[in-house]
Parts: C-alpha cells; structure tokens; sequence
C-alpha cells in the first residue's frame, strides 16, 4: 500500500470513529423529577383560572413532558389533575425552559414528569375553604358531547381516550393509560376530525374531560412516523 492511500485510509476511519462517538442515542431518556428539577432555568407561574377560583377548586395537576435537546418543552399531557386547572397547567409549563441533558456529553432529548400546584388563601375565610369544592362543581357542569366524527369500517381497533376538551370544543390534549405510544399518536392525529360541544357551568362554556373509543386502524404506523418527521 503507498503512503497516499495509508494516509486516506486512516483519515477516514478517524472520521468514522468521530462520527460514532458523536452521534446521540436515539430511544428518549426518562429523567426522574429531582434529576430533570435540576435543569430548569425557566418556570412560567400558571394564571389561577377565574371560575377554578369562585369555586374554591384547588388541587395539583400531574404531568408527563418531553423536552427536546435544545431545553424546550416539545410536547405535555395531563396524568391526573381538575380539567379547568389542567388547562392552566398546560399552558404555562409549555413555556418551560431547561438546560440541555447531556448524555456522554451530547445533548439527548428526555421525558419526565412535573406536578403544577394551585392553592387559594382566601382572606375572608381564614383558611377554612370549603371541602369537596371539586365535587360539587362537578354535579353543576354539563358535560362535553361528540359532535361529529368521520365513518369507519365495522369492528375497528380502538382504544379508549380521555379527552380534555377546551371550551371553545377543541381537543386540548388526550391520553388513554397503558396505551402504546404509536397507538397514541394514531389516536390523537384521528381525533383532529372529531367535533365537539364543549361543556357548560351554566351559561358559560369550560374545559372539561370526556371518554371516548377512537379507532386507530384508520392510520397506519408508517404515516404516523413520517407525520413526525416533518
């Protein structure tokens, strides 16, 4: 072999051997809350919902979030949490930033789970709030209805979601416990096309949840994939 070709042997695989080292993982790292804590730079405070308020509802709002590798929040759904505070909580972490996770010193996107507190202190009540206040605002709210969704074949695949639908009738975010995740995406791009009413506390119209079987044979897993991609 002549010294020209040794040279630009070598030269290529100390390339390879850079760009190996250098490329990311792909699977999405799950950082735990204290590890993922650490990295917040930036907390947007959530608006206190004015009919949340009135009705003495207070309580926490859970979670799961992705940040993408630059700090920002990329996706968030509700776990568990009163819908009209779920909404509130939604917007705000949003708006989250953090510092980049670095994995073998590359930055990796990650997922983790986030707890959003509301609390009242009503000064003319001391402290004594009313107990239950969720509950009885729950039997005052009519609840969402479907509206409209596209046809299917008979017998399709579903799975159940809980949809939390804004008060203007869109979806605002949905989750179904235990599902697969490209069975969420497929169920979340088909429920794009549904419509409906959102719920009302007497006159007014606010969020609300509601459960629904959405079928997810309509999409198929590669037309999910490349949706992402884009």
């Amino acid at each position: 072999m002549s010294a020209c070709a040794f040279l630009l042997a070598y030269a290529l695989a100390g390339s390879n051997a850079q760009t190996a080292v250098a490329s990311p993982p792909q699977r999405i790292q799950e950082l735990n809350t204290r590890a993922a804590a650490k990295l917040l730079i930036h907390v947007a405070k959530p608006a206190y919902p004015p009919i949340a308020k009135v009705n003495f509802v207070r309580g926490s709002v859970k979670l799961e979030i992705r940040v993408t590798k630059e700090g920002r929040v990329s996706e968030a759904h509700v776990l568990d949490g009163e819908p009209i505070l779920a909404v509130a909580a939604l917007g705000a972490v949003r708006k989250w930033l953090y510092r980049p996770y670095l994995l073998q010193k590359v930055a990796v996107p990650f997922v983790t789970y986030v707890s959003v507190r509301f609390n009242l202190h009503p000064r003319h009540l001391r402290g004594r709030l009313p107990t239950n206040a969720d509950q009885y605002l729950e039997r005052q709210i009519r609840p969402p209805e479907v509206i409209s969704h596209p046809q299917w074949d008979a017998s399709p695949q579903t799975i159940p979601m809980r949809v939390l639908v804004g008060s203007k009738g869109d979806v605002i975010d949905a989750t179904s416990p235990g599902a697969k995740e490209p069975e969420l995406e497929i169920a979340r791009k088909t429920l794009q096309a549904w419509k409906f009413r959102p719920a009302r506390w007497g006159a007014i119209a606010v969020p609300w949840y509601l459960t629904v079987k959405v079928p997810i044979e309509r999409l198929s897993l590669d037309e999910v994939a490349n949706s992402t991609k884009r």
